[in-house]
């Protein structure tokens, strides 16, 4: 959602770590099926959204799909805690010792509707990743700088943002009361408007640290 958080810029942190499987075909099974909606039924139970989801069934078979792995091509698990490092949500990408797990807030402060949007935003952040790895290793290679590196994860950022905005526009998410949509539907169609706006955020900095502090390292290993 359109908010100060590190939700992208995490999930980018943590996927570094490991070295990514090479891509192979996804088939579903009924198996995971089922698995997708058994974790959507969980959320549900986890932070109250029965009614919510009633309300939207078109949603809920997405994101049935986008648990069952058809968007990423693994599975995608709910982890019944709140985000380390962001407010609302946040996606952690798996690595051949722990899945895929995505959080969304359990704070009573926060309407139905918007913990209902976090969970939207943070599957099209997952379907992501694999740009966000590309920029990485372009980095690594010394195309760009810390400064233009933390431009381009912003660029993805705000393209899932973008998906977003349209996906709950399509899904008649309410804006009166729900702060998270209000702020994901206001979001900023240009990307060099978006851009102005952050470059003096907590985000940026986090993407031009990482940078200096990871990157960098990773770039003295490879010469």
């Amino acid at each position: 959602m359109k908010r100060e958080t590190l939700s992208f810029a995490v999930a980018l942190m943590i996927c570094v770590s490991f070295c990514p499987a090479q891509e192979q075909k996804f088939i579903r099974t009924e198996a995971d099926r089922h698995f997708g909606v058994s974790q959507v039924k969980q959320v549900q139970l986890d932070r109250g959204l029965g009614s919510v989801m009633a309300l939207h069934p078109k949603v809920v078979q997405w994101m049935e799909d986008c648990f069952s792995g058809v968007y990423i091509g693994e599975r995608v698990y709910w982890l019944d805690k709140p985000p380390v490092m962001s407010k609302l949500g946040e996606y952690e990408p798996g690595n051949e010792n722990y899945p895929t797990v995505i959080r969304i807030s359990n704070q009573p402060n926060i309407t139905d509707y918007d913990r209902f949007a976090v969970l939207v935003f943070e599957l099209h952040n997952s379907k992501r990743i694999r740009e966000a790895w590309n920029v990485f290793n372009r980095a690594v290679a010394g195309e760009f700088g810390a400064s233009d590196y933390a431009t381009k994860c912003l660029e993805i950022e705000h393209a899932v943002l973008l998906e977003c905005k349209q996906f709950l526009i399509e899904n008649a998410f309410p804006r009166e009361g729900n702060n998270c949509v209000r702020g994901n539907l206001d979001v900023e169609d240009d990307f060099k408007v978006y851009l102005s706006k952050k470059l003096d955020s907590e985000v940026f900095k986090a993407y031009v640290r990482f940078y200096e502090e990871s990157i960098t390292r990773h770039q003295k290993g490879i010469r």
